[in-house]
């Protein structure tokens, strides 16, 4: 059974992130130069903070992943569900990206990657640096900007998998909290002594351990934890501490759209009435492709834009293009998630644990 408020949550998350990507993004400040037709006009403070539903949906992602990984037996089972789960959309989006930016943009307009090479990074989930180095080509990056996110949601399964499976499965809260506090030790530590070496060691561990997220994950670990339990628990206390630490460069828009996330997620696990509103069918519908709408929506949607502001005549409509162009894309996604994903999902889950799912939930 899926919950339905998580669906609806991942509705708000994608929403905000693609505002951000159609209306101010790739505009200045953000870049020199516009690749919007409109430019930076309908760039408000609404819009410039829509970056938040990555981390919101960085925290949908720490409560899922427990609701799905307390249904695994092994560390294998739990990796190879999760991979079920990112890689076959990956694969065709990432395809139908590179195909339709190198048919729509050939004169190179927009600044995407077109290099062959960029599947590297982008279906091994590892960073194009390491390519660029290996390979010696500085032309390799990502298919899609957007994908830098899958980097940090894989760490997270490696991490919290080996972490339930090899660790502690009983304990999980308690070593995920004693790995926070070594982290922030390590870090406060290395930014007030000042001691090169000590530096170096924090930025590795920032690397490795994504700092900059781990609060958000660590959020949605908690409000599941509390869901199943229905207790407020000491645990918690680190978490909070680590995700106050990390508010320090966030501005009264970002605190106030993080606070409406609380709020969200502690409605959903006390199931108050206002939980109804992410509830509803159509929000759900665009919630359940987020993922593949996610992988489709920057590069393809931005040359979109361009080209069908080319055919109005009248830039009074310009700030209705995005929506119309949105709506495409959540279109596109709806008939791959029904006609591939879910059914590649079944077939890989048949031919990797010997079972049929007869309708898979995608978490």
């Amino acid at each position: 059974m899926r919950i339905g408020g998580l669906d609806g949550f991942r509705f708000l998350a994608i929403s905000l992130v693609v505002l951000f990507h159609y209306y101010v993004r790739w505009a200045p400040p953000h870049i020199d130069q516009s690749y919007y037709p409109y430019g930076n006009t309908y760039s408000n403070i609404f819009f410039e903070h829509g970056h938040m539903g990555v981390q919101f949906f960085f925290m949908i992602s720490g409560f899922v992943t427990f609701l799905s990984i307390e249904k695994c037996v092994t560390l294998k089972e739990f990796l190879l569900k999760r991979l079920i789960r990112l890689w076959p959309p990956l694969l065709l989006c990432s395809v139908i990206t590179f195909v339709f930016v190198a048919i729509a943009d050939p004169a190179g307009k927009f600044p995407f990657h077109k290099s062959v090479l960029s599947f590297l990074p982008s279906l091994t989930f590892t960073d194009p640096l390491l390519w660029q180095h290996l390979l010696r080509n500085p032309n390799i990056a990502l298919i899609d900007g957007v994908y830098w996110s899958l980097l940090v949601e894989v760490k997270f399964y490696l991490l919290i998998g080996f972490m339930y499976f090899l660790i502690s499965r009983k304990h999980i809260l308690r070593s995920w909290n004693l790995l926070l506090i070594g982290l922030l030790s390590l870090h406060y530590l290395a930014k007030f002594s000042g001691l090169t070496p000590l530096r170096l060691v924090d930025k590795a561990a920032g690397l490795l351990f994504f700092y900059e997220h781990m609060p958000f994950f660590t959020l949605g670990i908690c409000f599941y934890d509390f869901y199943i339990g229905k207790t407020l628990k000491p645990a918690y206390i680190i978490p909070v501490l680590l995700l106050v630490s990390s508010m320090q460069d966030f501005d009264w828009i970002s605190l106030t759209m993080l606070a409406v996330m609380l709020l969200l997620f502690l409605a959903l696990v006390l199931d108050w009435q206002m939980i109804r509103v992410m509830e509803w069918s159509v929000l759900r519908k665009v919630g359940v492709v987020s993922y593949t709408l996610y992988l489709l929506h920057q590069n393809v949607g931005l040359i979109l834009i361009d080209k069908i502001c080319s055919w109005i005549a009248a830039p009074m409509w310009y700030a209705w293009v995005p929506v119309l162009v949105y709506g495409m894309i959540v279109g596109v996604a709806l008939l791959l998630f029904e006609y591939f994903e879910l059914p590649m999902k079944r077939v890989l889950t048949g031919l990797l644990f010997r079972t049929k799912m007869i309708s898979p939930p995608i978490e």
